[in-house]
């Protein structure tokens, strides 16, 4: 804390360590781990539509037993089944490669398409299965290039089946079902309307499955994020705790030897003249122990979750100054409260123990006959209180080390209470400041949201 303002931490506190610099964004490869994870889940569901895709085969090559027609479709029907199925079980082992991924859209791209022409061109009942496909691809392809290009060579094909079509010089190619005597006959330019019309809902097919991607790498990204972040927080109160312990085992040194030496003599000699006063030493000792101790466990522990109300900010100023009166009187320092304002909805309990440790603060700095005045307002959408003292100001060596943990100008501080202060103010969704005031003195701000906290806040 700053107290005095004098900048003299103990010797044997230890180094402060380098901050840690963790990543506050997602790396791309974890991002591209998440995405491969939900890709990987999508190709593995595949084996899911195969049997349909075998009965539709089935039931095509019943209804024109043509030898290619039969031949062919009994041998893509297989080869897509045994590779969704081989897809599937390899996809529940690990995740699917990038290239595993492309590899398995190819394929089901040129099976697809071959099943597509072997029963029945463009009058295939399998023909609406391109537009899912197209949806597939977009959303499993990272690059739009891509998916651009592996869109194209089956809008090709889809037109040059349609040509054939038309143009009848491909005998055999539409089922016999649809050409025998009595069946409809759809004129060219019907076909090429929904030649056009598939090649439409295909790419926009593609197009959705890459929102839809996008959509996804954002939601990871974010989660991503906050994971990152906290972990940032994490470490760096882990590598606090760390410098801590060392200087919590110092500052116990020294009582405890007293506490030692006090008991010695007390067993020596129970009845002695000086028995009271060393008792009484004894026991302020073990209370600077204890509150040591409490300071270090209120720091380590997360923070407890918030128990708000409507807290009015001025009345808690005045009680806070009222407590102080009696230290403040002792010093010959002017304690004031001063100033209204809306009350916001936080956890009153937690926001006076911020203001106690602003005013204990400035107490320490201020000179006698000095004057610490604690003012409230109102600015823009934030309650402000100000805890204004006549010391010496922030020491430069400091600077915004006064938040770190165990940093303390003070002989008997334990560099704990500005960094809780500050957790409380941000888990109340405010911010706390120390500025240099006007005529000398620091001003210590505490801004917090008429609005309250976050509904997050934990």
């Amino acid at each position: 804390m700053p107290g005095g303002r004098r900048v003299d931490t103990p010797s044997a506190m230890p180094a402060t360590p380098p901050p840690l610099r963790l990543a506050t964004e997602p790396s791309r490869p974890l991002l591209d781990d998440e995405v491969r994870r939900v890709a990987t889940r999508v190709v593995g569901h595949r084996a899911w539509f195969a049997p349909l895709i075998a009965l539709l085969a089935a039931v095509v090559a019943l209804a024109d037993p043509e030898p290619w027609r039969v031949i062919a479709m009994s041998a893509l029907a297989t080869a897509v089944v045994v590779g969704a199925v081989l897809t599937a079980r390899r996809a529940r082992l690990h995740d699917l490669s990038p290239i595993e991924i492309r590899v398995n859209l190819a394929v089901m791209w040129v099976f697809q398409l071959g099943m597509i022409a072997a029963s029945g061109g463009l009058d295939s009942p399998l023909v609406p299965i391109l537009v899912p496909l197209g949806f597939v691809t977009g959303m499993l392809e990272s690059d739009p290039r891509r998916v651009a290009a592996v869109v194209a060579v089956p809008v090709t094909l889809v037109i040059a089946l349609a040509a054939a079509q038309t143009s009848g010089r491909v005998a055999g190619l539409t089922l016999a079902p649809l050409t025998a005597e009595g069946a409809p006959l759809r004129a060219g330019t019907t076909l090429w309307l929904e030649t056009c019309v598939l090649v439409v809902v295909m790419s926009a097919g593609a197009a959705i499955g890459a929102l839809v991607r996008r959509a996804v790498e954002r939601v990871v990204h974010h989660a991503l994020s906050a994971r990152a972040d906290q972990l940032q927080a994490w470490e760096t109160h882990s590598r606090d705790l760390q410098r801590l312990g060392a200087e919590i085992a110092h500052e116990l040194k020294n009582p405890l030897a007293s506490i030692k030496g006090l008991s010695t003599l007390l067993a020596r000699d129970p009845a002695g003249t000086r028995a009271h006063e060393r008792l009484e030493v004894l026991r302020a000792e073990v209370d600077r122990m204890q509150a040591i101790l409490e300071e270090f466990l209120t720091f380590s522990r997360p923070l407890a979750p918030l128990s708000l109300g409507p807290v009015d900010l001025g009345a808690l100023a005045r009680e806070v100054t009222a407590l102080h009166e009696g230290v403040a009187t002792s010093r010959r320092v002017q304690l004031l409260a001063s100033g209204e304002a809306p009350e916001v909805r936080a956890d009153a309990r937690k926001l006076q123990q911020v203001l106690v440790n602003l005013v204990q603060n400035a107490l320490d700095a201020s000179p006698a006959d000095g004057r610490v005045e604690v003012v409230v307002s109102t600015e823009h959408t934030d309650a402000v209180v100000e805890v204004r003292d006549q010391g010496q100001g922030l020491p430069a060596a400091l600077g915004e080390r006064v938040f770190e943990a165990g940093v303390t100008s003070k002989p008997d501080g334990s560099g704990l209470g500005l960094p809780v202060a500050l957790a409380i103010a941000r888990q109340h969704g405010g911010r706390l400041a120390l500025l240099d005031g006007p005529r000398g003195g620091v001003r210590a701000r505490l801004a917090v949201p008429l609005a309250g906290p976050p509904a997050s806040s934990p």
